[in-house]
């Protein structure tokens, strides 16, 4: 994976030498599910590359500008558990996917969701495959396209299903690891209260723990992570109105993991 990395990011210098260029990208929150699913299915993709697919770059992408992955706790202290520096990760404003739509060259994959944003809309003809967790919206339907959507507790759970089932050689120890802690932190360690945990989310983590031998506790790793993604003890006040920004009816409501007095 390192090398891979590597060379996806080393690929943004000059992509105009490749035929193609394949991107795996998350939605726009980022969360771990969707950094994870991108960068693992982009390794998955790139292992299946056969003779003569030289001239075909492959890069995951964090559908966030650079500047705001600090925010993203939970991600960063994930992916450095498990030795992925920010250095070897493309965002979203390290690449033009315009660009490269309109001389189609671009190769889209979509992981977490399905369904574009008004400004992604321009790359609905570059799209090949989805793969989502999401109950389907009739508006985005993409006929004619690799679709996998499933109702399951976590989009890492339909990724490592497809790397079993086509038994990827990007099947490894951290790559086990990495799928397992979104599949954790979405079904909420399969907590019987949250409810959000399917017959294939336990299934495909058990089997994902069986491959590598994982002995590692859940619950604690589900804790660390937890801890992680409310840790905001290296960011600024203006850090902090980021974090959890939502927009409502183009009115910008920041969410403070805190009590504040105006």
């Amino acid at each position: 994976m390192d090398s891979f990395l590597n060379t996806s990011k080393s690929s943004l210098a000059n992509l105009e030498n490749y035929s193609h260029v394949r991107v795996v990208i998350g939605n726009m929150a980022c969360d771990l599910d969707s950094a994870v699913c991108a960068i693992v299915y982009a390794f998955h993709l790139h292992t299946v590359l056969e003779n003569g697919e030289e001239s075909i770059a492959v890069i995951p992408i964090l559908n966030i500008p650079e500047k705001e992955f600090r925010l993203k706790t939970e991600v960063v202290y994930y992916l450095e558990k498990y030795r992925i520096s920010q250095q070897v990760l493309t965002f979203r404003d390290q690449i033009d996917l315009t660009g490269l739509s309109d001389e189609g060259k671009l190769e889209v994959v979509l992981v977490d969701h399905h369904a574009l944003c008004e400004k992604d809309k321009e790359l609905a003809k570059s799209v090949i495959e989805v793969i989502d967790h999401r109950p389907q919206d009739l508006t985005w339907l993409w006929q004619e396209k690799n679709v996998d959507i499933e109702m399951v507790g976590s989009c890492a759970t339909l990724i490592g299903k497809k790397l079993l089932q086509t038994n990827s050689k990007a099947l490894n120890s951290r790559v086990c690891n990495l799928l397992r802690g979104p599949i954790l932190i979405d079904t909420a360690n399969f907590s019987k209260k949250a409810n959000k945990a399917t017959p294939t989310d336990l299934e495909i983590i058990q089997r994902l723990e069986e491959i590598t031998s994982i002995v590692s506790d859940r619950e604690q790793d589900y804790r660390e992570i937890l801890s992680a993604k409310t840790n905001i003890s290296g960011l600024t006040a203006s850090d902090l109105l980021m974090k959890d920004l939502k927009i409502t009816n183009g009115i910008p409501i920041p969410g403070l993991p805190m009590l504040v007095q105006v």
